[in-house]
């Protein structure tokens, strides 16, 4: 397979509500972006058009992480934590998965706050100016 695929992006925060549900919320003058990715594309590449379609400079933090459908998330449904891209291999399974359904959401958290809170409530370990944050276990 070596057609590009479409994917759907979003921009907007990653919220987790007190039952364990996650939710994103779109910004709310995003009307979102489709963009065709290749089954090969690289993570650099795939972040270059990202950054190029929400006019993001290359300092800005940014964070992508998608769900896939709801059949697919059972029995814990959307309480199972997003699928992080942050790696080329990453993209690469995104595509896999996108190739098996249509509506692949790939949802773009930018800016320091957007992503540092992202990633506390993913418990990854990140870095906000010059301090780094940990999690073990």
């Amino acid at each position: 397979m070596s057609t590009p695929l479409r994917v759907s992006l979003y921009h907007g925060a990653w919220q987790r509500n007190d039952e364990g549900y996650w939710i994103f919320q779109r910004k709310p003058s995003d009307l979102g972006y489709t963009v065709l990715v290749k089954p090969k594309e690289s993570f650099e590449e795939l972040e270059n058009i990202i950054r190029d379609r929400y006019k993001l400079k290359p300092e800005t933090p940014l964070a992508m992480a998608y769900q896939p459908p709801e059949w697919m998330l059972e029995p814990d449904g959307t309480r199972r934590l997003p699928i992080t891209v942050s790696t080329t291999s990453e993209v690469e399974a995104m595509i896999h998965l996108r190739s098996w359904f249509t509506d692949l959401k790939l949802c773009i958290s930018s800016g320091y706050e957007d992503v540092a809170h992202f990633q506390f409530l993913n418990k990854t370990t990140f870095t906000v100016g010059g301090a780094t944050f940990v999690f073990n276990g």
